[in-house]
């Protein structure tokens, strides 16, 4: 397994496992080239093909891990938790010391992730997307 960091010619690989995650929440093309060239990061991992992604944004001394999204067939299989701690090194390095997450609260799959990889609930948040959007705010201390 290689984790690697995703340019543009991998947009449509990370649309692909969005699309196969079972999340029903496919990333939009678009959207992911104007966040490559705004400077956040995308994490591909490969196995030798692409199965799993994760999308790091920073603020001053924070990281926020939009997306963590690994192929179905290949969930459950310790991938998800490979890319969260390859995040979480890549924050430190650059001197993140907090790292922050949005899961929406039906997401439950995803809030047992988080809570199993130490992140902790500050805050609910409505509305952080679209209107009646209602999410968990999560942080894990670096």
């Amino acid at each position: 397994m290689q984790i690697k960091l995703a340019t543009k010619k991998d947009i449509k690989s990370i649309v692909d496992i969005t699309k196969n995650d079972g999340s029903n929440r496919p990333l939009n093309p678009k959207n992911i080239e104007n966040y490559l060239l705004k400077g956040d990061m995308y994490f591909l991992v490969c196995n030798p093909l692409p199965i799993g992604i994760a999308k790091l944004a920073f603020n001053k001394d924070e990281a926020e891990l939009f997306v963590i999204s690994v192929k179905k067939k290949f969930q459950n299989s310790g991938i998800g938790k490979a890319l969260l701690e390859y995040v979480e090194k890549e924050s430190i390095k650059l001197n993140k010391r907090k790292l922050y997450a949005h899961v929406t609260t039906d997401n439950r799959k995803a809030i047992r992730f988080y809570y199993k990889n130490g992140f902790k609930k500050i805050c609910y948040v409505d509305n952080l997307y679209k209107k009646g959007d209602k999410y968990i705010k999560l942080v894990k201390l670096l």
